[in-house]
C-alpha cells in the first residue's frame, strides 16, 4: 500500500483550480508540512482569542476599579454626615426630635 496525497485549491476569484498529486516519500513532506501549518495557525488563533479575551477581563476589572473610585468621595462624605449628625443629635435634644427638611418644590421643575 502505497502513500498518496492529493491537494486542490483555486487562484482568485476566477483563476484557475491547481491540483497538485504526491506519492512516496514526497506525500510523506506534503502532510508534514500541512499538518505543521494547520498546527502553527490553530495555535496562533487560540492565542489571539486567549489574548482578546483577558484584554476585556483587565478593561473590565480597570472600569470597575476607576467607577469605584469616582464614589469614594460621596462615600466619605455621606460618613461624615452621618457622623456629624449624629453628633449634633447628641449634644442638642431638640435636633434629635426634629425631623429631616424637605427640598423645596422648584418652579422650574413644575413647569416641565
Amino acid at each position: 500500500m502505497g502513500v498518496y496525497y492529493q491537494t486542490e485549491y483555486r487562484l482568485g476569484r476566477r483563476g484557475g483550480v491547481v491540483c497538485r498529486t504526491y506519492t512516496g516519500p514526497r506525500a510523506y513532506l506534503a502532510i508534514a508540512f500541512d499538518l505543521f501549518f494547520l498546527l502553527t495557525f490553530e495555535f496562533l488563533l487560540a492565542l489571539a482569542v486567549l489574548i482578546i479575551r483577558n484584554a476585556w477581563t483587565i478593561v473590565w476589572a480597570m472600569l470597575t476599579a476607576v467607577l469605584y473610585l469616582l464614589s469614594v468621595p460621596f462615600r466619605v462624605s455621606r460618613w461624615v454626615a452621618h457622623k456629624l449628625e449624629r453628633t449634633v443629635a447628641a449634644e442638642d435634644p431638640h435636633w434629635a426630635r426634629q425631623e429631616p427638611f424637605v427640598k423645596p418644590a422648584w418652579t422650574a421643575g413644575q413647569e416641565l
